[in-house]
């Protein structure tokens, strides 16, 4: 076999790109995707989408301030929640986390009835959302500093 310096950096840079996950064709629902965030926004109405918009003191959404999940979703508190806007099916999990700072999670439109937990720094909390709906929620000592987010449940 003859190996010239082309054979040698063609295998080279396979490996690299092989190594680095360029090559990886397997998607991650997790993903900020154009296409997923579009179907999200359009799965409400133009007034919901005007009133979550209000809500969360926003003109628009970005595509990092959406995530389309198929599965249990992880929302971190920070000093804000990551990620902003969630869109699960029905019977799914959310798992509010907080490493930062002493939360209270509590639904907006029903103040709370719906659910509302105390979550302290280094723990989490899981709800399910057997309903499809539109759920606002805040950390209720720091709302005021813009600790919301929202929940779209999908059936």
């Amino acid at each position: 076999m003859n190996i010239t310096r082309r054979t040698v950096l063609a295998g080279a840079t396979g490996t690299v790109l092989g190594i680095s996950g360029c090559l990886d064709t397997d998607t991650d629902d997790s993903e900020p995707d154009a296409n997923a965030i579009s179907e999200v926004l359009s799965s409400i109405d133009s007034e919901q989408r005007e009133e979550i918009e209000s809500f969360l003191d926003q003109d628009e959404f970005s595509h990092s301030d959406v995530l389309r999940a198929t599965d249990d979703v992880t929302i971190t508190a920070t000093t804000s929640f990551n990620p902003l806007v969630v869109s699960i099916p029905v019977y799914t999990q959310v798992r509010w986390e907080s490493d930062e700072m002493d939360i209270v999670i509590e639904d907006v439109d029903s103040n709370g009835d719906m659910f509302s937990y105390s979550i302290p720094v280094g723990s989490s909390q899981t709800h399910e959302f057997p309903e499809p709906g539109v759920y606002k929620y805040h950390s209720a000592p720091h709302h005021t500093l813009g600790l919301k987010g929202v929940i779209i449940v999908t059936s």
